[in-house]
C-alpha cells in the first residue's frame, strides 16, 4: 500500500501539471537556433573583481532554407529576471514568418545564465534587491534614475556589441561557420 501512494504522490504533478505543448507557428518557414557566447574584449566585467571580460549570451532563431534568401533582423533583450528563452514562442513564430531573431542574454541581470565553460551565473542580489524596492514601495524618481542609469548602459553597451559582432561575422572572408551564416542572412544597407 506504501508504494502505490508513493507511485501516486510521483505522479500527481504530471496529472497535475502536463507537459506543455509547443505553440505551432503561423508561418512557413521550418526554424533553426544557435547559440553563443561571446566575449567583449574590450569591457571588463563589473560584476567581478578578477579582471574578467564582459561575456554576453546569444541564442538566434532564423528561418530554415535552402535558397539565398536575406531576411531583417529582430533583437530581443530581456526584462528584469528574464534569460534568452524568455519569450521563445515569440521567436519561433517570428522565425517561421522570415525573420532573424537575435535574444541577448544579460548576465548579472537574467535569473540565470551560463556561460561557454559551463559556469551559471546567478542573478545579481543587489540588482535584485534594486528591482523589489522600485516595484515595492516606489523609490523616488531621482534615486530611481541614479540606479537604473548604470543598467541601462550596461544594457546597451551589450547590445551595441552584439550588432557590431554579427556585422564582423557576416564580413569574414573563409568557411561558413554557423554565427557567420546567420548574420549574413540579414539584409544589410549595401
Amino acid at each position: 500500500m506504501l508504494r502505490l501512494l508513493v507511485l501516486a504522490f510521483c505522479l500527481l504533478p504530471v496529472v497535475l501539471f502536463p507537459p506543455m505543448k509547443p505553440v505551432p507557428v503561423s508561418g512557413s518557414y521550418a526554424c533553426e537556433t544557435a547559440s553563443y557566447v561571446w566575449t567583449d574584449e574590450s569591457r571588463v566585467e563589473s560584476f567581478r573583481d578578477d579582471g574578467a571580460f564582459r561575456q554576453v549570451a546569444v541564442q538566434f532563431w532564423y528561418p530554415a532554407t535552402e535558397k539565398e534568401e536575406k531576411f531583417p533582423l529582430v533583437v530581443f533583450s530581456h526584462g528584469a529576471f528574464g534569460y534568452r528563452m524568455s519569450n521563445y514562442s515569440t521567436y519561433m513564430e517570428l522565425a517561421s514568418n522570415g525573420y532573424v531573431v537575435c535574444s541577448v542574454e544579460h548576465p548579472y541581470h537574467a535569473i540565470f545564465s551560463e556561460l561557454d565553460d559551463g559556469e551559471v551565473i546567478i542573478v545579481d542580489k543587489q540588482f535584485m534587491s534594486d528591482i523589489s524596492r522600485i516595484n515595492g514601495d516606489g523609490m523616488p524618481e531621482e534615486e530611481n534614475f541614479r540606479v537604473t542609469r548604470p543598467w541601462l548602459r550596461l544594457r546597451t553597451d551589450d547590445l551595441n556589441f552584439v550588432m557590431d559582432e554579427i556585422t564582423r561575422l557576416c564580413g569574414e572572408e573563409g568557411p561558413p561557420g554557423a554565427a557567420r551564416d546567420i548574420g549574413c542572412l540579414l539584409y544589410t544597407s549595401d
